[in-house]
């Protein structure tokens, strides 16, 4: 291990000359004379980076593409690139769409012999030798250009009959080659006339294996070749013959056939059975029941493609080959199930809004030819290719981490949005490369260098810098070098707080003798509060900045603190935004490189306990404008600033705490004392924060995390529940950086949905909206209704029959309020009705039978109408023109409006909106179908009257169907059939 032969060899050419064997050369005079026996650490990272500097200059690496296509390379944590150079090559990996590896290896000896890189060698020869990087018999949708040029130079491709027989391509304008390349030649669709796509392939099954398109395989070598490439005419001979054999089988039904071609009579004088084997058949016409040849050619496509009639073929050979003829009802019935539960999922997923349809459509141009629904593409195709549905979703990493996933044959996405979200597990995983990180550098570095900053002079307040160290030698030198480079605060002071270290800490903090630097050498690693409190002790500033070690400051970073603390009134804690650098050896932050690490703190519930956590953290950082000072709840200890005379009116530095929550608890008694905390984005600092964490994951730091958990959760934990939902419900966005979230139990949703409550629950959903409130449904006829997600705060529930012991959530603070507008009796029955939060209830009637029957005092909330919608100012539509109307679905019970009105005998104009009307006789020529909700207003305001058909049901407790309101809101006049619901 100690001794390269080779490299020795290479490296001193007169070992080589005098022909000595190496190790023996190096014992007599090689060690005297210092000479190296392998390459070192340092040569080898600048070979690779030499590599790694010509591909990137060729651009032959695609990085987005190796970690899609291997993902499991991403645990690495390094740059693709040199992932690929160092170890994938050699597992056969390959760089890019363009360039096979083994294929490459394979395909040129020497480059073995040279034990040289593929893709090096590539770049440095391959490229100006010509040297193919890709098997041209495979298909590979990223040389799509290079067959369209083959194939136009070649005159394989008839544009005009391949419109002619295609023409939702021109109607999409599609160009017609490169859409026969990516889609149509795997539907079986012709390029011309005289090449037949099913017959080439069935005709040359080499082909078919191999997956290369037909006709560039026909242009690379069938030419050549002399290959066939459609059957060959009928002879008059041969269609005789044919005919008989169908003749003979008895199995020909010729009224059946005469049925299905309108042009066709019995009168005719020709032979059927002839015209099904000329034309009919070509037609897709069928010769009998019990044969459907559409079926028998789409199952068996070798049928189609080399025998001359597929009725024919079954006949002789499908029927002793055990082929059927027809779909079978199973099969039938299996392919409706299987369509259901594609519509359902495609339901799912759009209303997910996890699905980037203008993402997948852009990145996936066969997609986008196929013509198809985006995300039926994905669930049908897509999928089993390795798409992504979005940029933030990676088919191949969510199957390669979860194994139970690829285990259950669930689609991804579709588990993510069931179980995966609820979970919180990872959709993606981003390395960034040594060519993304210099970008990111700079453009870090840009933006801090755009940021002006005041300019304070020598009677600018005093700050004390209070730093904490224990073995920092590996950051200190980083730290203090910064100091000097980018401080321009002209008035500080550096205490330097030494937890007893051992390393070369001290001596390299010692060495900067131009900082205004005092170090305090303590005997013990004190706690976190303990040392601070300490340095505050000393400090002489009025200014408190406690400052983490591992620590690079940017330009401006203090004066940019102080702005704040200096034009704002009441001010508490400042913080800043804190950057991630070069994660990649991070074992748990190894995607954050040069994302946001710290944009303040905030908080959120799980399992019960308000935690802390950073804002925007893992987020891209963004060159942008958006820099503007904000409040925040608290601000984290790595970078904070606090006036020395609030930090002791708080009593510091809770010393119960040992190295966790110390910052958020004093940012939360600066609140409660009635200061205000500030993150200023402006105030830009690199923290290795996850050099520092992970070297301290054993037993006696879990220990200390659940004991300072146990401690803050006691403190905190009750009063930051209640803040939290006032914050949401107030939308201030200080605890918190988003509103509150309320979901809305319904039967359907959608704008297909026809139960009545949905469009109650949507009315409601706008104004909470206007609020500025997040609101989504949780519907019956879905999947997944009991799936709550985490981030929902407060649940309606509309239906009595929604169960919220069935209920999965992450959240266990969700807000449980049932809403009672009907049903009053069946609701007071469930065994979980005792388990609601708040009962609302649509009428007083309601509420002193809720209030005799259960414990709750419920509040009136009646059903209303949205005035935005529904008024006056809306204006009437001819086709909805009528002199009264109702709206609601019949779904086979018997209705009151069925008995008391007959409309044939009323001298009005008559309409009936909603399902299902048509099959009650006298309402059927009055029917006017389904109506969306949306065009309600404009049938209101084209009426004069509108029935109200209220069920018995609703009598006893003044439930009051939204239509009233809404008529009434419109401006026209109602006619109740239950007078007293009025006693609403």
């Amino acid at each position: 291990a100690l001794f390269d032969t080779e490299y020795y060899l290479e490296s001193y050419s007169d070992v080589k000359e005098i022909a000595i064997n190496p190790l023996v050369h190096y014992a007599l005079y090689g060690m005297d004379e210092g000479r190296k026996t392998q390459i070192t650490k340092e040569e080898k990272k600048a070979l690779l980076q030499d590599d790694m500097d010509i591909i990137e200059d060729k651009n032959l690496f695609d990085a987005e593409y190796y970690c899609n296509e291997y993902p499991e390379i991403l645990d690495h944590n390094m740059d693709p690139l040199e992932h690929y150079l160092t170890i994938g090559f050699k597992e056969g990996k390959n760089p890019s769409a363009l360039f096979d590896t083994e294929y490459y290896l394979e395909s040129y000896s020497d480059v073995k012999e040279m034990d040289i890189n593929p893709l090096v060698h590539y770049a440095l020869y391959g490229m100006d030798e010509g040297r193919k990087t890709t098997n041209p018999n495979e298909n590979n949708l990223a040389k799509i250009n290079e067959y369209i040029k083959l194939i136009e130079e070649k005159d394989l491709f008839d544009e005009e009959y391949y419109y002619e027989q295609y023409p939702e391509i021109l109607e999409n304008n599609l160009n017609p080659l490169k859409h026969y390349l990516l889609v149509g030649f795997k539907e079986g669709k012709n390029p011309s006339k005289t090449f037949n796509t099913n017959y080439y392939l069935e005709s040359n099954l080499d082909v078919k294996r191999i997956g290369i398109n037909p006709l560039v395989h026909y242009a690379l070598y069938g030419i050549e070749e002399e290959k066939q490439t459609q059957k060959e005419k009928l002879s008059k001979e041969r269609i005789i013959e044919l005919r008989d054999i169908i003749d003979d089988s008895n199995l020909f039904d010729e009224e059946y056939y005469i049925k299905q071609n309108p042009k066709l009579h019995k009168g005719m004088n020709i032979d059927f059975i002839i015209h099904y084997i000329i034309r009919g058949a070509d037609e897709e016409k069928n010769p009998s029941k019990i044969f459907d040849t559409t079926f028998y050619k789409e199952v068996y496509p070798d049928v189609s493609s080399l025998t001359d009639n597929p009725f024919v073929h079954y006949i002789l050979n499908g029927r002793k080959e055990g082929r059927r003829p027809i779909e079978t009802k199973v099969m039938e019935e299996n392919k409706k199930v299987k369509e259901e539960n594609i519509k359902k999922q495609i339901k799912l997923i759009e209303e997910s809004g996890l699905f980037d349809k203008e993402y997948y459509l852009e990145k996936y141009e066969d997609a986008l030819y196929s013509l198809e629904d985006p995300i039926y593409h994905y669930l049908t195709k897509g999928v089993n290719e390795g798409k992504n549905p979005s940029k933030y979703f990676n088919t191949n990493y969510y199957l390669y981490k979860y194994s139970d996933v690829k285990k259950s044959k669930i689609n991804p996405l579709v588990h993510y949005i069931n179980i995966g979200k609820l979970e919180e597990r990872k959709t993606f995983k981003k390395i960034i490369t040594n060519k993304e990180q210099k970008k990111y550098i700079e453009l870090i570095r840009k933006n801090n260098k755009k940021i002006t900053y005041t300019k304070y002079d020598e009677n600018a307040p005093l700050v004390s810098i209070i730093i904490l160290n224990h073995n920092g030698s590996n950051h200190i030198k980083r730290l203090f070098d910064s100091f000097e480079e980018c401080t321009q605060y002209p008035n500080y002071e550096i205490i330097l707080i030494d937890n007893n270290s051992n390393d070369t800490s001290l001596k390299i903090a010692e060495s900067y003798k131009n900082l205004p630097l005092k170090i305090i050498k303590n005997k013990v690693n004190k706690t976190f509060s303990d040392a601070n409190n300490q340095g505050v002790q000393l400090a002489k500033g009025d200014y408190l900045l406690f400052l983490n070690n591992d620590m690079k400051l940017l330009d401006g970073w203090l004066n940019h603190l102080m702005d704040v603390s200096l034009s704002k009134d009441n001010v508490g804690a400042v913080g800043s935004r804190l950057i991630y650098p070069d994660c990649r050896e991070s074992e748990v932050n190894a995607d954050k490189s040069y994302t946001i690490q710290h944009a303040g703190i905030i908080f959120k519930e799980k399992e019960g306990y308000i935690r802390p956590y950073n804002k925007d953290n893992g987020k891209p950082f963004i060159n942008d404008d958006q820099l503007e000072v904000k409040e925040i709840i608290a601000v984290t200890g790595a970078s904070l600033l606090v006036e020395k005379s609030k930090f002791n009116e708080i009593g510091g530095f809770d010393s119960r705490y040992n190295y966790g929550f110390e910052d958020v608890d004093l940012c939360l008694k600066l609140y409660k004392k009635g200061y205000i905390n500030y993150y200023n984005p402006k105030s830009t600092i690199y923290h290795y924060e996850f050099g520092t964490q992970e070297t301290n994951n054993n037993v006696a730091v879990r220990n200390r995390r659940i004991n300072n958990k146990q401690i803050f959760t006691k403190k905190w934990n009750s009063w930051l529940k209640r803040e939290l939902l006032l914050d949401k419900l107030y939308n201030k966005q200080i605890f918190t950086d988003r509103p509150l979230k309320i979901a809305l139990t319904v039967t359907e949703k959608g704008d297909d949905a026809k139960a009545g409550d949905y469009f109650t629950a949507l009315g409601l959903s706008d104004q909470l909206n206007k609020l500025g409130y997040e609101t989504e449904f949780l519907a019956l006829r879905n999947q997944n209704w009991y799936v709550v997600n985490s981030d929902v705060d407060v649940l309606i529930s509309l239906l009595d029959r929604y169960d919220l012991n069935k209920i999965k959530s992450g959240n266990n603070l969700l807000i449980k309020i049932a809403w009672i507008r009907n049903w009053f009796e069946r609701w007071i029955k469930k065994d979980y009705m005792n388990d609601f939060d708040l009962v609302l209830s649509s009428s007083n009637m309601g509420i002193e039978y809720l209030k005799e029957h259960t414990n709750y005092d419920p509040i009136l909330f009646p059903i209303a109408s949205d005035h935005e919608e529904f008024n006056n100012d809306n204006k009437p539509e001819d086709k909805w023109l009528c002199d009264y109307c109702f709206t609601g679905n019949y779904w086979g019970a018997h209705r009151n409006i069925m008995d008391v009105l007959d409309p044939e005998n009323i001298d009005y104009k008559f309409n009936i909106y909603g399902g299902c009307w048509d099959e009650v006789e006298k309402f059927k020529e009055y029917h006017k179908g389904f109506v969306e909700f949306k065009d309600m207003p404009q049938i209101y305001a084209s009426t004069k009257l509108v029935i109200d058909d209220a069920t018995d049901i609703t009598e006893k407790f003044a439930s009051v169907n939204s239509r009233v309101f809404d008529v009434l809101a419109s401006g026209k006049l109602v006619r109740l059939n239950r007078l007293n619901l009025l006693g609403l």
